[in-house]
C-alpha cells in the first residue's frame, strides 16, 4: 500500500545554510523584549487620539493589549488561574495543621486558644471555596467548538 506523502503541506523554514525544517505550529513561541509605556504616556496618548481606540499606536497600549489578552484566555478555564490560590491555601491550611498536630501531640502544648488554629482553618475554608466556586464557573462556560 502507498502512503501520501503528507509533509508537503506543512510549513517550513528554511535556514540560510539552506537547510529546510518542518514547521511544527504548535511548538513555536515567540519572544520579544517589552518597553512598556507609563501610565501618563499612555493616558496622554488616549487623549491625543480623542480616546478613539483606532487612532492610538500598538506602542501605547500594549499593555492594555496585554491585559485583555490573560482576562480573554483564561475566560473559559478560570481554575487554571485560580486553582493555584487555592492550592496555596490548601497548602497553608495543611502545614499549619501539622505544625499544630505536632505541638499538641509531641509537645503537650494547648492549642485550642491559639490563633494559628483558626487561621489554619480559615486557610483550608477558602481553599475549599476558591476550588469549588471556580470550578462551578468553569462548567458554567459554554464550550468553545474548535
Amino acid at each position: 500500500m502507498h502512503m501520501p506523502d503528507t509533509d508537503v503541506s506543512q510549513p517550513r523554514v528554511k535556514f540560510y545554510s539552506g537547510e529546510s525544517v518542518p514547521l511544527e505550529l504548535h511548538k513555536v513561541r515567540i519572544v520579544q523584549k517589552l518597553h512598556l509605556r507609563p501610565v501618563e504616556q499612555r493616558l496622554q496618548a488616549m487623549e491625543a487620539a480623542g480616546y478613539n481606540t483606532f487612532l492610538l499606536h500598538t506602542r501605547d497600549i500594549f499593555l492594555d493589549m496585554l491585559t485583555v489578552r490573560f482576562l480573554l484566555s483564561y475566560s473559559t478555564r478560570p481554575i487554571h488561574v485560580f486553582g493555584v490560590l487555592g492550592l496555596i491555601a490548601s497548602g497553608l491550611g495543611v502545614l499549619l495543621g501539622l505544625v499544630l498536630t505536632f505541638e499538641k501531640l509531641a509537645l503537650g502544648h494547648n492549642i485550642g486558644n491559639r490563633p494559628l488554629l483558626l487561621l489554619a482553618v480559615v486557610y483550608l475554608a477558602i481553599a475549599g471555596l476558591i476550588v469549588l466556586l471556580f470550578r462551578w464557573a468553569e462548567n458554567r462556560i459554554p464550550a468553545r467548538r474548535a
